[in-house]
């Protein structure tokens, strides 16, 4: 089991018994996404783990060998050629239609939101 308290801390001052404690149980064991609750000193006493166990087992997961969504979809992938493309642009720098038409093959007037048929 990990040490939650450091005596040494608390005599410098460094923690405020039991709130930092807490806490850090909180942010090492009793996390939102994965709890581990097989290790939280606690969990003989949490009124939460049974809710949590059922949650989590109801949670939906992505058949095995698939991921939940493709790279190429996320905004991380979008935001890195953007990025890529504004570091090779000239000082003067590029207009968003250039940037857009840059990276999207058939980028045009119907792509810009609010752009198509009213």
């Amino acid at each position: 089991m990990a040490v939650f308290f450091d005596p040494a801390l608390a005599v410098l001052g460094m923690l405020r018994v039991p709130h930092d404690v807490v806490m850090e149980l909180g942010a090492l064991t009793c996390t939102a996404r994965k709890p581990r609750c097989e290790a939280c000193p606690l969990s003989g006493r949490c009124r939460a783990r049974a809710r949590i166990a059922g949650a989590l087992a109801a949670a939906p997961r992505a058949p095995k060998g698939e991921t939940a969504y493709r790279y190429e979809d996320s905004n991380r992938f979008w935001r890195g050629r953007i990025l890529a493309k504004l570091r090779e642009a000239p000082k003067e720098g590029v207009s968003l239609r250039e940037l857009g038409a840059a990276l999207l093959e058939g980028f045009g007037e119907g792509t810009w939101p609010g752009s198509g048929p009213s």
